[in-house]
């Protein structure tokens, strides 16, 4: 998702392809759940994670379910310098909620790293990153989120709650500026009050967000949904 201010950002969900005002190339952002990493196999899954950031070429990753600071090393080093050539580096790990955290990958020969926000919820943090695109003057912020699982109503209110925050620091310190909120929603429908909450043009329609896919519905296991859907393709429930 992201906000959308004039002149400068187009999206997709998962692989985001971000055109800067000066800058005609496109800076490719993905957002990516690396399951509970590195947990006992890591490094056994880094071979495949190698394959699959070599296929996206992204210059920005925002990445969710890292465990440990020598998780995002280990990640770093293991499979984005083997397959970049050294080019990325992490913003700092910060244990922020007891569980597991998000992370920032970059480029460094396209974007520099600026400054972390974190926004604490009841479960897992928000961490919001802003950095500068190279060859321009424009800075952006990503926020990288992981919103309660499961599809119970309570659950959907922790969503709501954890929503809520996010869009409140969005209208009262990020109006003007350019955003994108990505990571693992866990939105089971177009109608949660979550997504409502992060879409609405109130209180202040320059802090919402686009969905710029706009397929509204009922996604989960609605095979009519199958070429947004971004489920784990895994084998095995956790490493």
């Amino acid at each position: 998702m992201l906000h959308r201010y004039p002149a400068f950002l187009l999206a997709v969900f998962v692989a985001m392809t971000v055109v800067a005002t000066a800058q005609p190339a496109p800076l490719r952002i993905a957002t990516y759940n690396i399951l509970n990493y590195p947990g006992s196999t890591g490094p056994a899954r880094n071979a495949q994670f190698r394959t699959v950031v070599a296929a996206m070429q992204p210059h920005v990753i925002v990445a969710q379910e890292l465990i440990s600071a020598m998780g995002v090393e280990l990640f770093e080093t293991d499979v984005l310098d083997r397959v970049f050539d050294g080019r990325f580096e992490a913003a700092p790990f910060v244990d922020a909620s007891g569980d597991t955290e998000g992370a920032f990958f970059y480029d460094t020969t396209r974007v520099t790293y600026l400054q972390m926000k974190i926004i604490n919820t009841q479960l897992r943090a928000i961490e919001g990153y802003r950095f500068a695109v190279r060859g321009t003057t424009d800075t952006v912020w990503i926020f990288t989120v992981h919103l309660k699982a499961q599809d119970t109503q309570a659950d959907a209110a922790k969503r709501a709650a954890e929503a809520s925050l996010l869009r409140a620091h969005l209208d009262s310190a990020l109006a003007g500026q350019h955003f994108i909120v990505a990571g693992d929603f866990n939105v089971y429908n177009g109608t949660e009050a979550a997504l409502a909450l992060l879409l609405s043009a109130e209180p202040n329609a320059n802090s919402r967000l686009i969905d710029p896919l706009n397929n509204t519905g009922d996604w989960h296991s609605n095979r009519d949904f199958a070429f947004i859907h971004t489920q784990s393709p895994r084998t095995r429930q956790f490493g």
